[in-house]
């Protein structure tokens, strides 16, 4: 064993020390701490390890309070007091973007919210092995699961409903899903509350739903409100399907958020985290007038571009799904937003076109919606582009059609620090970096959200 001292943090929850020209990894470490280590891992001068002995504890070490904490994956922050976990966030997103900006950046404090039972949506594997049916989460960077009786970042809910599951299978002979002989129908159990309401979706192989009836009596006894549904995918790469099958009880839940009516079921995409959620549009929302005319890009279901029609002039949402754009559809004509146009197809195809116009004050609408009118656009009207990437960032020609552009303001929300960067680079040759704002969209995990705004530079 070695002895190292911890002096930076490093992704995934690892603290950072240094031996004269190697450089330790160490899962768990916390700044400041002295901790005898045992390597598992060594490429070249870096050292992957494990404590095998802490001899000096930090202030902000707290025990996990999880019985499946290191075993599951899901958390890898619970041994960080909470005011620590936002700390060695913001040194994460410090870390990343200096890689790429060459000139000093301020970052604002990772904004937090209620460190567990969070989630509103919760995704159980379910797998026939050896003879017995499974249920849980997998086990880190493995296909093996761990069950678990509860998950304390949930809210609230997940302890009865494992419970239920368990019920249902062992009473009813339910087929479920063998990872090597490939056979088996029922896979995963996807559950969203909202509310007091709760939808159960079964993914499964084969729609048959009489084997699934049962089940929907045994959740309506314990939670009342609820739905329960199937959803019909072969696709080992996803969770969910396609092709949706209501069984029985509610098939969507009514919610309202920032002034727009929307609705959710099975196959809707929402943020897991209600109160950062708002958090990020409440500040989003900050950054936009009344004359703006806002891009959307990667727009999803379409409940970000309606909460922003209704403050702006003009939002367009573009989105690569068809059905997630037809949700947005439903969502416009259901608000009766007028002012709200909603655009299916790559975001690194549909914004240049968009664009190509805008120097002559026209926003290239007609060639995407036939029946509407191209966007005259007037003195008073700013252009603001919104940019919500997946973890992989924003495509090149995304963001040279931007800078490109007259677009004055760019509203840029993050979930992956390195691709971040990597797009700011690029963007700040002609915009400048406003604010940079965290926030912990995952309490108890690594992961995190920014939201960044910048302006164009005059010149």
């Amino acid at each position: 064993m070695e002895e190292i001292k911890i002096t930076d943090y490093g992704l995934n929850g690892f603290g950072i020390g240094h031996i004269d020209d190697k450089t330790y990894f160490v899962r768990n470490g916390i700044v400041g701490e002295i901790v005898a280590v045992e390597p598992y891992l060594k490429q070249g001068n870096l050292v992957f390890c494990n404590i095998q002995e802490i001899k000096k504890a930090s202030n902000f070490r707290v025990v996990p309070p999880c019985k499946y904490y290191q075993i599951c994956g899901g958390c890898n922050l619970q041994h960080l007091e909470y005011l620590e976990q936002l700390n060695y966030k913001k040194i994460q997103v410090t870390n990343s973007l200096k890689k790429f900006l060459k000139f000093d950046i301020k970052i604002n404090d990772c904004i937090g919210s209620t460190d567990y039972h969070y989630r509103n949506k919760i995704s159980l594997a379910v797998r026939e092995e050896n003879g017995t049916n499974v249920l849980g989460y997998f086990q880190e960077n493995t296909h093996k699961i761990l069950e678990i009786d509860e998950c304390l970042l949930d809210d609230n809910f997940s302890t009865i409903l494992l419970k239920l599951i368990r019920q249902f299978l062992t009473q009813n002979k339910i087929s479920c899903y063998n990872e090597t002989t490939k056979k088996g129908n029922l896979k995963y159990i996807v559950a969203r509350k909202v509310d007091k309401n709760i939808l159960i979706c079964c993914v499964v192989g084969n729609p048959d739903i009489k084997p699934f009836l049962p089940f929907y009596e045994i959740l309506k006894n314990e939670f009342g409100s609820c739905g329960l549904s199937l959803s019909i995918n072969n696709n080992p790469k996803t969770i969910l399907g396609e092709k949706f099958i209501n069984i029985a009880g509610i098939n969507e839940i009514k919610s309202q958020k920032m002034g727009v009516d929307f609705v959710i079921d099975s196959a809707s995409f929402m943020q897991v985290n209600d109160e950062i959620a708002n958090n990020v549009y409440i500040q989003i929302l900050d950054n936009i007038s009344v004359d703006d005319i806002v891009i959307n890009n990667y727009s999803g279901a379409g409940l970000l571009t309606s909460i922003i029609a209704k403050k702006s002039s003009v939002c367009i949402g573009i989105e690569i799904n068809k059905f997630a754009t037809k949700l947005a559809d439903n969502l416009t004509s259901r608000n009766e937003i007028s002012n709200q146009y909603n655009l299916c197809g790559k975001c690194e195809e549909i914004l240049p076109k968009l664009l190509n116009k805008v120097n002559e004050n026209i926003l290239n609408l007609t060639e995407f919606k036939s029946e509407e009118k191209d966007i005259q656009l007037s003195s008073k009207n700013n252009l603001i582009c919104v940019l919500d990437p997946p973890r992989k960032g924003c495509e090149k020609i995304v963001l040279e059609s931007i800078i490109a552009s007259p677009i004055k303001k760019i509203i840029y929300l993050s979930c992956n620090p390195a691709t971040l960067g990597r797009d700011l680079q690029i963007l700040t040759k002609d915009f400048e970096i406003q604010s940079i704002q965290p926030f912990d969209m995952f309490p108890q995990t690594s992961h995190i959200e920014n939201l960044v705004v910048m302006t164009k530079k005059i010149k």
